[in-house]
């Protein structure tokens, strides 16, 4: 059935202020601006924003489920919860475990690949570890964090086969940069971090082919005026797009302000990074092989170290703009357009254009969402 949706501000990469117009047929945006709505079912948004639809590269679960619980039915219900926040698509993300137990979540990400969710859609799997550094694990278990090998790599990428979109790697590991050109010449996306990597050793990486630094300031070795190491590397270099967590906890606002002064707007990727206590109240959680304590919504290993988040990705582009001091519709962008280019899915999703994704997302005058469209298809409407 082919839809009209009536906005008052649509956020397109025009802006369109004012009343306008997308028609969509079956899960493709075919017009955007047009008034014409004969043959169309029209959909009365105009006492709300029309934004493009969410994207979170990097979460690991929420409201009690989990990536790591290697189970199509966590990653269904990660879906469903994800699209009531205006999330339209995710990647699962994996943190360092024993690598049959890896194995199995890519199986559990296959299997959804293959069939139709009911919320945010599925994009694939971002491989978060074991291919870290010890000395900035963050969360992570000590125990199974991995030298690289590289057949044990070739193995994991074609048993998962198109599943896998994106892996992390330390660049000072042995053996960094021939598995950051193997995974580049599959279509892998490489992000760079939990790392003690200096300058040199970043830009060998972005060199070979990393595209995107995983939590900018976070997991990572700190910059310092006489070896800037991988944020020093990061800030300058205008082929790498810097993902930042902006609870106002991992980043203090004038953090995210220089980091976007340095990147500019397209370079930077909101993220939630966020845990299985997301949405959850406060308590003891899992996260992959350890135990989480969320206190005030903080999550913590028991020693005290940052563990994910519990951030939805719509308050990530609200502190961005009230506390950052970032115009709403850049800090938007890096959250819809900006991590669909940093994975190479910006021709389907990340913007309401004609030929994308029919993923659109209806905002009241609180900034919250109330209507979800994913792929043409209503998920969320809380209108009426």
């Amino acid at each position: 059935m082919k839809k009209a949706i009536i906005g008052k501000d649509i956020y397109t990469p025009l802006r369109m202020k004012g009343e306008a117009t997308i028609l969509i047929d079956g899960d493709t945006i075919e017009n955007v601006g047009s008034q014409n709505t004969d043959g169309y079912n029209v959909i009365d948004l105009r006492k709300y924003t029309i934004i493009p639809g969410l994207v979170d590269m990097h979460i690991h679960g929420i409201n009690g489920y989990d990536t790591m619980d290697a189970d199509p039915k966590s990653i269904e219900k990660m879906s469903k919860n994800l699209a009531a926040l205006g999330v339209t698509s995710f990647l699962a993300t994996t943190v360092t475990a024993p690598f049959h137990r890896i194995e199995a979540v890519l199986k559990s990400i296959k299997d959804c690949l293959e069939q139709e969710l009911h919320g945010s859609r599925l994009l694939g799997a971002y491989i978060e570890g074991p291919y870290i550094s010890d000395e900035y694990k963050g969360a992570h278990p000590s125990q199974f964090i991995s030298e690289i090998d590289i057949d044990e790599l070739k193995k994991l990428v074609e048993y998962a086969g198109e599943a896998v979109v994106a892996v992390t790697i330390a660049p000072e590991k042995p053996n960094a940069i021939k598995a950051i050109e193997y995974l580049i010449s599959k279509n892998i996306r490489v992000t760079v971090g939990h790392t003690n990597a200096t300058f040199a050793q970043a830009k060998a990486a972005f060199d070979a082919g990393a595209n995107i630094v995983t939590h900018l300031f976070n997991g990572m070795r700190g910059l310092n005026h006489r070896e800037p190491g991988i944020v020093g590397a990061a800030l300058t270099d205008q082929r790498v797009k810097v993902e930042l967590i902006c609870d106002l906890i991992h980043l203090a606002p004038q953090i995210m302000h220089i980091t976007q002064k340095c990147k500019g707007n397209g370079n930077v990727v909101l993220i939630t990074d966020c845990i299985v206590a997301g949405g959850l109240k406060d308590g003891q959680y899992r996260l992959g092989e350890l135990d989480i304590f969320v206190e005030d919504g903080v999550s913590r290993l028991k020693n005290g170290t940052l563990a994910g988040s519990t951030l939805k990705l719509a308050d990530a582009v609200k502190n961005m703009s009230l506390h950052a001091k970032i115009p709403f519709e850049d800090a938007l962008s890096m959250a819809t357009i900006n991590p669909a280019k940093a994975i190479g899915k910006e021709d389907l999703i990340g913007s309401i254009e004609a030929g994308k994704k029919a993923d659109i997302v209806a905002l009241d005058d609180s900034s919250e969402p109330v209507f979800v469209m994913v792929g043409g298809k209503i998920v969320v409407d809380r209108t009426r």
